[in-house]
């Protein structure tokens, strides 16, 4: 997003507050981001910084959702401004941060940054399978480090999602009341039984990118296509298909 992106626009045009994207984003993780945002900035006690946090609390497919930009004032619920009064104001702080660790630390760079995430991690949830989550950066409003589990580079839908703000780290249980080593051994016995499509997996070809995914919620094994391409005025979309493999 530069300065003649829509969202610096809307706001320069009277708009209180705006959210844009600094990068593509599938259409899926957008879709669930946009859910867990409206869920939160539903209730007037919710600013939008809150909802931002609490929809950035959380694994995406795709986390490069969380590569936003926003503009203006943040600090409010909308329905501050709908009915002028004090709804919406102060934040539900402890609502957002359920189940989050907020820790005051002085980070140099990225390298420090993460090295403190697996730290934490490893102290707080006694994790020991940490060399099993992928770690996946992505800078938006806040830096944000989201420790992904993966089993023979099948992505799951659990982890540990961090974030900094140069002053607060934030350190989120996204495990789902599952313990990792349970979740490994779950998705080997899984993936032992269906290794005919292991190929399949995070191939890039002709455009097409396919990932295989673990869904924990629903314990299914499904195999993600997502193609990327251009309209007419050369603005990037997704075409995304889920083809479930067992269930």
């Amino acid at each position: 997003i530069n300065t003649s992106s829509i969202t610096k626009y809307s706001y320069d045009q009277g708009a209180k507050a705006t959210i844009g994207w600094k990068d593509q984003v599938a259409a899926v993780s957008h879709s669930l981001w946009l859910s867990n945002f409206h869920n939160k900035l539903k209730y007037s006690s919710f600013t939008i910084q809150n909802a931002i946090d609490s929809a950035n609390n959380t694994i995406y497919p795709d986390n490069r959702v969380k590569q936003i930009r926003t503009y203006g004032d943040l600090n409010h619920n909308p329905y501050y401004y709908i009915y002028t009064s004090t709804a919406g104001v102060s934040g539900a702080i402890n609502n957002v941060y359920n189940n989050v660790y907020r820790i005051t630390v002085n980070l140099e760079n990225n390298d420090d940054l993460i090295e403190k995430c697996q730290a934490e991690i490893s102290s707080l949830y006694n994790e020991l399978n940490i060399n099993s989550f992928i770690i996946e950066e992505n800078e938006g409003d806040k830096t944000y480090i989201d420790f992904v589990l993966y089993c023979d580079n099948i992505r799951s839908n659990i982890g540990y999602s961090c974030s900094y703000d140069g002053s607060t780290l934030t350190v989120k249980n996204n495990m789902l009341g599952i313990n990792s080593t349970d979740a490994l051994n779950n998705m080997d016995v899984v993936l032992q039984k269906y290794n005919s499509v292991v190929c399949y997996n995070n191939v890039e070809e002709d455009g097409v990118i396919t990932q295989l995914y673990y869904d924990f919620n629903s314990n299914t094994l499904s195999l993600n296509t997502t193609e990327w391409l251009t309209d007419e005025e050369g603005c990037w979309y997704s075409v995304e298909n889920s083809q479930l493999i067992i269930e």
